[in-house]
């Protein structure tokens, strides 16, 4: 099934950009947020994953305490006293702990959950892009190794590697396989243990980067090909490597995330957020989110699901922007200045 939507713009770029200027988008109701500036204590925090500039080693961590909506910046500075790194690509919360992937600085970072304060850290690996939880182990893809890494959760030394075919990106647990977003071919799919499935590869375009399982136990796949256009399959079970339902936007997809429920998929095309139903026979049926983001760079859930945060580039060198949607009045309920290029959060 072929299903289609118009869009705009292609997918974001980590970029070195210069004299970029615009119009903020205006918050609904409440004014920009100063940054609070004590360490989280909170139950429930979303950190601000900003990458920073690229050799410019400005990586920051900043975090939302969402029991009282306000900023703490620069948390991993201040707790650990040293600066994060190079490009802080990603993040990955579990068994209360958080691990930071830091792209150009070579490293993963573990920090205790509720302090941030650093308990290991690995510099010796490559280029890292994402993590995945896999049994007791760590799944870290990677930009050029041709490899997946597989790192021991304790001390977060590497254990073995697992052989692919060039750039990899994120990773999810489906039906007890392994599927992992290929740069150049869809994506691969093992099993649990580190050896190839059957089928070994679920037939995507040319630069895959996002996945997600809904409730249904449904793999969604986002997608761009060498001409620009971007799809948005469905693959219903891992027996079979090409898609049930192929949606296609006029122009690339962004950023994708999947509801806490599993039953709705937000997605961004261009600088405006929509969302869609898993089970939507047409995507004349998405919906706008949001939208008047000057560089749209990042989105996220809150722990709950009750809020979508957006992070807003701007120019790629000044610091960004991070906006809080109540997703029930699709209203922004609070703005931060984060640091530079907020691409991801992390809600736990």
């Amino acid at each position: 099934m072929i299903l289609r939507i118009l869009g705009r713009k292609s997918w974001s770029r980590t970029a070195l950009v210069f004299g970029l200027s615009g119009l903020l988008f205006l918050t609904a109701c409440e004014p920009e947020s100063p940054p609070n500036n004590t360490i989280p204590n909170s139950q429930h925090k979303v950190l601000v994953l900003c990458e920073g500039n690229f050799m410019w080693g400005n990586a920051r961590l900043d975090a939302i305490d969402m029991d009282t909506l306000q900023l703490q910046t620069d948390v991993y500075k201040k707790i650990n006293d040293k600066p994060l790194g190079d490009v802080l690509q990603s993040g990955l919360y579990w068994n209360n702990s958080v691990y930071l992937v830091v792209n150009n600085s070579g490293k993963v970072v573990k920090l205790n959950a509720q302090t941030l304060k650093q308990t290991a850290v690995n510099a010796n690996l490559g280029s890292p892009r994402y993590l995945l939880s896999v049994g007791d182990k760590l799944w870290l893809t990677d930009l050029y190794a041709n490899r997946i890494a597989v790192l021991d959760t304790t001390n977060l030394q590497k254990v073995t590697e697992i052989p692919v075919d060039g750039w990899t990106e994120t990773l999810v647990n489906w039906g007890g396989l392994i599927a992992v977003a290929s740069y150049r071919k869809g994506a691969y799919l093992f099993n649990a243990t580190g050896t190839t499935a059957n089928p070994s590869l679920l037939v995507g375009d040319s630069t895959t980067r996002y996945l997600a399982v809904d409730a249904s136990g449904r793999l969604w796949m986002a997608s761009t090909g060498t001409a620009g256009m971007s799809t948005l399959k469905r693959f219903d079970n891992p027996q079979n490597a090409y898609p049930t339902v192929t949606l296609i936007p006029q122009e690339p997809i962004t950023k994708m995330v999947m509801s806490q429920s599993g039953e709705i998929i937000y997605f961004s095309m261009g600088n405006r957020v929509f969302q869609v139903s898993v089970n939507a026979n047409s995507m004349q049926e998405a919906t706008l989110v949001v939208d008047g983001f000057q560089q749209l760079y990042g989105m996220g859930l809150s722990r709950d699901g009750k809020y979508l945060l957006v992070a807003d580039a701007l120019d790629y060198v000044s610091n960004g922007k991070a906006k809080i949607i109540n997703l029930q009045t699709k209203q922004v309920i609070k703005a931060f200045q984060t640091g530079v290029n907020p691409n991801g959060f992390l809600a736990y």
